[in-house]
């Protein structure tokens, strides 16, 4: 993978030895390695592309209160640093699985990201965040409805909140968030 900052001030980085470096990007690399470990130990998959693609990974993106994967022929993941006030940086592990996954089904579905099919592509890419997040974090289930930072749980998005909403989607208890 590849972590790229979107006000290119340090261009690219492809090592993990960062020292005192962003924790942004550095949340971003260590979520990707083991995003990857996860699809290759479970899936035998080389990548979102299956073909060991290169994770070009953008931190600090313009839109703050955003991610998403872009497909195409860009194949980039984007994650904006939160406001703040509201929201921490959006490179979380469940969050950063989720848009992995997108990568994933745009490389192994012909779904059109709208509609019925779109509903499906989001729902793929809960259901495998929150996998990822068992998979890489300690079991923070005893916790519920409430969440323990940097353990996994069927929250989605808990670990960039602040103040008092508890996460962008609950796959335990799906109407919870009003979904």
């Amino acid at each position: 993978y590849q972590i790229v900052d979107d006000a290119f001030t340090n261009a690219f980085r492809t090592t993990n030895n960062w020292l005192n470096s962003d924790k942004h990007e550095m949340s971003l690399a260590n979520n990707f390695d083991w995003i990857n470990r996860y699809y290759a130990n479970e899936h035998g998959r080389a990548g979102y592309d299956d073909s060991s693609g290169v994770s070009e990974v953008y931190a600090h993106h313009a839109d703050p209160l955003n991610a998403y994967y872009m497909g195409g022929t860009n194949n980039i993941f984007v994650f904006g640093d939160g406001d703040a006030m509201n929201f921490m940086p959006f490179g979380v592990m469940d969050i950063a699985a989720h848009e992995f996954q997108h990568g994933v089904t745009d490389f192994t579905t012909p779904l059109i990201y709208a509609y019925e099919s779109g509903a499906l592509n989001e729902s793929f890419s809960d259901i495998f965040g929150a996998l990822v997040e068992f998979y890489s974090q300690p079991d923070g289930r005893g916790a519920y409805p409430h969440s323990i930072p940097g353990h996994s749980d069927w929250l989605l998005g808990e670990d960039v909140m602040y103040g008092e909403e508890e996460a962008f989607r609950d796959l335990r208890n799906p109407p919870h968030f009003s979904h």
